[in-house]
């Protein structure tokens, strides 16, 4: 048996958001206390998980196929004086597939170590993906 097949093009579905998460890893000298925003998560060295959106975009296309089985095909196109179809179009159900697009939700964060004696420390993330994303803080003593 002989197969072959077509497609249409590809249909955007439109697009979603989905919970992406992605490892802070935060250490400090000295160690210290770690928030997000005004959150105590722990103390240094400390891995936090930080969940947001990514969007993706779902599409789909029809998907159909041909199958053939040649020697009965003729036979049938012989005995039909040429009235037989040699082929028999089977749909299938719609593909489905999803991109990922550039675009979040969700996905920046304040970063404060306070330690007793130093300047806090702050940073503002911005993530976009990536599966660990690591901070080290220097804290300096107070007045230096």
């Amino acid at each position: 048996m002989v197969g072959l097949g077509c497609a249409t093009e590809w249909k955007s579905l439109g697009s979603y958001p989905q919970v992406i998460e992605t490892m802070l890893d935060v250490t400090s000298e000295p160690p210290g206390s770690v928030y997000l925003g005004d959150r105590l998560v722990g103390n240094a060295p400390i891995t936090v998980p930080l969940r947001y959106q990514r969007f993706v975009e779902r599409r789909e296309r029809k998907v159909a196929y041909w199958r053939s089985q040649s020697v009965f095909s003729l036979l049938l196109t012989i005995a039909s004086l040429g009235l037989y179809i040699p082929f028999g179009m089977i749909p299938v159900d719609p593909e489905f597939d999803v991109i990922l697009e550039d675009r979040y939700s969700g996905a920046e964060f304040e970063i404060f170590v306070r330690a007793e004696g130093f300047t806090p420390f702050s940073s503002r993330l911005i993530l976009h993906g990536q599966e660990r994303h690591a901070v080290h803080a220097e804290l300096r003593p107070e007045g230096s």
